[in-house]
């Protein structure tokens, strides 16, 4: 509630302003999953909100962390994949 009290108001970016905001409560209100695939989509889903944020505050360093976050995350969905399907075999 707080981040949705405090992004509205203060919010001069527009839509690109409320990417953390939404990054946030999807997180929030997924972060149960069970399922490590489904919980690293989350985790790439809000990495990428704060990807396009922190490019149009030309935040260039986070940025390039946020980018390797994401790659890191999808070998890692990869790696799991490729996992079960020797193990399946």
């Amino acid at each position: 509630m707080l981040s949705i009290l405090f992004t509205i108001p203060f919010n001069n970016l527009g839509f690109i302003g409320l990417l953390p905001l939404i990054s946030n409560v999807v997180y929030i209100l997924f972060m149960h999953f069970k399922n490590v695939v489904h919980f690293k989509l989350l985790i790439t889903f809000n990495t990428l909100c704060w990807l396009i944020y922190d490019f149009s505050i030309k935040s260039y360093t986070s940025a390039l962390f946020d980018f390797l976050t994401i790659v890191a995350t999808f070998i890692a969905i990869y790696q799991i994949k490729h996992d079960k399907t020797k193990e399946a075999e």
